[in-house]
């Protein structure tokens, strides 16, 4: 299956020392719901790059049954693909809801 992402850049006026965000968002709705956008929005305001995902079973990823594992590797593959381009210390991991747990535990593995 395949998950889907917006990976979203600052206004090139930014400081591109800030790092990114991998946002997680939580068991309703999708990347797209409109309270995300607007913190998508203000991130990118204050010169942070924004990783939304959509877990395998949300928005316009594959159409799966969700378990907890499969929800658990979706973080894990997107926190990888961050790290190719940031240190762990530039990568800020926020879980919305159900899925803090799931940022706190990859903000745990971070050397």
């Amino acid at each position: 299956g395949f998950m889907a992402a917006w990976y979203m850049r600052p206004p090139t006026n930014s400081d591109p020392n800030l790092g990114a965000v991998l946002y997680l968002h939580g068991r309703s709705q999708n990347r797209g719901y409109s309270h995300r956008v607007g913190l998508y929005k203000v991130l990118l305001e204050m010169g942070f790059c924004v990783l939304a995902i959509d877990y395998r079973g949300f928005g316009d990823s594959s159409d799966i049954e969700i378990h907890e594992e499969t929800v658990v590797d979706d973080a894990i593959n997107s926190h990888k693909y961050l790290r190719k381009n940031y240190k762990p210390q530039k990568i800020l991991v926020w879980g919305h809801s159900l899925w803090a747990p799931i940022a706190a535990r990859l903000a745990a593995q971070d050397d």
